[in-house]
């Protein structure tokens, strides 16, 4: 995720600070008729229609050509006090000196493609009918939220531990979920690039296990009905208010 921040220009040069997210913005180089063409590409991954999607890359796009101007203007600014002591080659005329951005100079152009993902909205027999890796790029989307579950899913389903680096990367970037990668190979292991992920995961289950034991503990207490509220507390670990709503809850 690379973070975007510009100051939309306002009256007399006034501006407050924006910043905006984006999902993948990459330096792209192209070859049109001998020539080399230079663009930023950016990605937005969304896994359900915004509706406003349109205007939101406006504001994307706008911050990227505004700190290209900023930057641009500093570079300028910079020569200008390098050439403090010689003559400066060219000199800006009053609408130059007033952006800081010459006639001369010129912007990269920005592309925002929007990918919309919709696993959630497809059952497992759906996104198993897939024969190459984006069955693994799909059910990992789906479950991606849901720790348990892609815990087991991982560790059960050898084609996660034999995956194309390339479906790797596309997982890490739409979920946000970062592992391990070797770049020198073309196959990654997502089970062990995921092995700190998993042993969080592991970890929740476990605390979850244990309040629920302490839960039920409580509840055994208050039926026998011999115990004061503090004293279970004290016995299970549990908050005294933990109790209270548990004792009022059985009435």
């Amino acid at each position: 995720m690379r973070k975007t921040t510009g100051i939309p220009y306002g009256a007399e040069g006034a501006g407050a600070p924006v910043q905006r997210f984006r999902d993948v913005l990459k330096s792209v180089t192209a070859m049109e008729d001998d020539h080399r063409v230079y663009l930023l590409l950016a990605i937005e991954a969304q896994s359900e229609v915004h509706h406003a999607m349109p205007v939101r890359n406006m504001v994307y796009d706008a911050l990227q050509y505004a700190a290209q101007v900023e930057e641009t203007a500093r570079a300028h600014r910079k020569a200008k006090k390098a050439d403090d002591l010689e003559e400066v080659e060219k000199k800006p005329d009053a609408s130059e000196y007033l952006s800081g951005f010459y006639r001369e100079d010129r912007l990269i152009p920005v592309i925002t493609l929007v990918l919309y993902f919709a696993p959630g909205e497809m059952s497992d027999a759906e996104i198993n009918q897939f024969s190459n890796s984006l069955r693994e790029v799909m059910l990992f989307i789906k479950y991606s939220k849901d720790g348990a579950k892609l815990h087991e899913m991982v560790q059960k389903d050898d084609r996660f531990k034999n995956m194309d680096r390339k479906a790797a990367t596309v997982i890490s970037t739409v979920t946000g979920v970062e592992f391990e990668m070797n770049e020198e190979e073309e196959k990654v292991d997502m089970c062990e690039g995921m092995r700190g992920l998993l042993d969080d995961a592991n970890k929740e289950g476990m605390q979850l296990g244990m309040q629920n034991e302490r839960v039920a503990m409580a509840k055994r207490m208050l039926d026998e009905g011999s115990s004061s509220i503090n004293f279970i507390a004290q016995m299970t670990g549990l908050s005294v208010d933990e109790v209270q709503v548990l004792a009022t809850e059985r009435g």
